[in-house]
């Protein structure tokens, strides 16, 4: 009886586990590098309550923006840099798309929480 009663235990724990572990994937982190100069919680906060739409209009706001910046940098990294149009996001594909063009580069973080400040 006390082996079942550790055994069932041992299962709650390990589904507990894995849900806060899912829940941390697939948590939004893509500012953090950015937490000594900016409070990201806010913006972090503000993009949680949004829903797929709002995630795919910021996506196709960051490839109209930043490909009117990139027309007049002479710069060999930045000017590269490319997002595409995007028809439909959700939440895991918003953070990844993110993550990848921020790719932890301080100017395109300013960027990028200058413009969530612009859709919000």
């Amino acid at each position: 009886m006390f082996q079942m009663l550790v055994i069932v235990l041992m299962i709650e724990n390990y589904i507990k586990l894995n849900i806060f572990f899912n829940f941390k994937i697939y948590n939004m982190d893509f500012l953090d590098y950015l937490e000594d100069y900016i409070d990201t919680k806010k913006y972090y906060n503000k993009l949680n309550k949004m829903d797929n739409t709002d995630y795919k209009n910021i996506i196709n706001l960051m490839n109209i923006n930043y490909t009117k910046i990139s027309n007049d940098l002479d710069d060999k990294y930045y000017s590269v840099k490319k997002i595409n149009k995007i028809y439909k996001c959700d939440k895991t594909q918003f953070i990844n798309i993110v993550k990848e063009f921020l790719d932890e580069k301080y100017i395109l973080g300013i960027f990028f929480t200058r413009l969530i400040v612009n859709y919000i």
